[in-house]
């Protein structure tokens, strides 16, 4: 057992890990096509429309969701494709709702 002296050190009283280098950091991906399409909820502002900016950039069409119909579409037509961007109103607390959010980008992929 290590006195109090040496308690917190490795061999020949170096600082446990000294010498170690951390693992080198994982380079951000660049954005890629992952997926054909992406649903935004609560997609007409803050992370929403940062996640819906994500995907349209990644190629993916994207419906953007949200409660605020005016947001929803000003939003969407800040795209260049804008038949890339669709709008969806939603209530996702609502099951009917979330339904309905669902159905337009399934029937528009078939």
């Amino acid at each position: 057992m290590p006195d109090s002296a040496h308690a917190g050190t490795g061999e020949r009283g170096t600082p446990a890990g000294a010498g170690r280098r951390p693992p080198p950091a994982r380079p951000r991906p660049r954005a890629r096509r992952l997926c054909r399409a992406g649903i935004v909820t609560g997609g007409a502002g803050g992370i929403g429309l940062g996640a819906v900016s994500r995907l349209y950039e990644a190629g993916a069409n994207v419906v953007i969701t949200d409660v605020d119909e005016d947001a929803a579409e000003a939003a969407a037509s800040a795209f260049a494709e804008a038949d890339r961007v669709r709008t969806v109103v939603t209530d996702v607390s609502s099951p009917e709702d979330a339904a309905s959010m669902v159905r337009p980008p399934v029937e528009a992929s078939r």
